[in-house]
């Protein structure tokens, strides 16, 4: 068995410990993590590597990239849970890209973690 196919396997079988450990180190390092990333973008390499990323995801959502581009247009208002400026724009749905809801970070954050 090859390497490559040797540590697939071991990923897969060992997936959940991996996954906890990369974690438990990620935030233990995480303003060295945030420099590194910083620095790598920063690079003609990573300039490129975020184009494609960013090309990738506008393919796979492009519903989203259409919502976006129309709702650019309308201003920021106050968040609509607690009355803060500045907001974000949420769109509760993709499909409708005019019906969009304004969320301080805050409640932003909280609303794609836990559904506020």
């Amino acid at each position: 068995m090859d390497r490559t196919r040797y540590m697939a396997l071991y990923y897969r079988k060992n997936r959940e410990y991996l996954l906890s450990v990369a974690k438990k180190r990620n935030k233990n390092n995480r303003e060295s993590l945030t420099e590194y990333r910083k620095k790598y973008r920063a690079t003609l390499e990573g300039k490129e590597a975020t184009k494609r990323a960013v090309k990738r995801y506008e393919l796979k959502n492009k519903e989203k990239k259409k919502a976006w581009g129309r709702v650019n247009r309308i201003g920021c208002q106050p968040c609509i849970v607690c009355g803060k400026i500045p907001s974000h724009k949420h769109h509760p749905k993709y499909t409708k890209p005019l019906e969009i809801v304004f969320l301080c970070p805050l409640h932003h954050k909280q609303w794609h973690g836990n559904k506020v």
